[in-house]
């Protein structure tokens, strides 16, 4: 019985870590060089999640998200910077209340960090792969 145990448990961090590593791939194909403002926030209730929505002032989004969740063998939907048809982007945040209106991000996936700043100052830097999403 305990082995089952402990193989059913490995097998749990095999999966999370292929995973991990698949975002980690995602994100690094993305080649995000960007600053922006954050422009309002969207929260869910009382939850700790929500969306962030920004505006882009330094840098161009020029990666396709889609194109790049094809090139994997199973497409696995991830998502991280979505454009809105507003022109704005948003960006989904398990952590949303440590965010406010008017703060600045800095996106770099070729680290896979994600800095922000408040009033210049900087706050936190954040593991993009951490914050990528998957619609599947």
């Amino acid at each position: 019985m305990a082995i089952v145990v402990l193989l059913t448990v490995r097998m749990f961090f095999v999966l999370v870590n292929r995973s991990n590593n698949k975002k980690r791939e995602f994100v690094s194909k993305l080649h995000y060089d960007v600053s922006a403002r954050i422009d309002s926030l969207g929260l869910f209730d009382k939850a700790p999640v929500g969306f962030i929505y920004l505006t882009i002032t330094r840098g161009a989004i020029e990666a396709d998200e889609k194109k790049i969740n094809r090139s994997f063998k199973s497409n696995s939907g991830f998502r991280f910077l979505v454009r809105r048809e507003d022109g704005r982007f948003e960006i989904f945040s398990r952590d949303i209340k440590k965010y406010q209106i008017g703060d600045s991000i800095v996106i770099n996936s070729d680290e896979d960090k994600l800095f922000r700043f408040r009033a210049g100052e900087k706050l936190a830097d954040t593991d993009i792969s951490d914050m990528v999403r998957s619609d599947n």
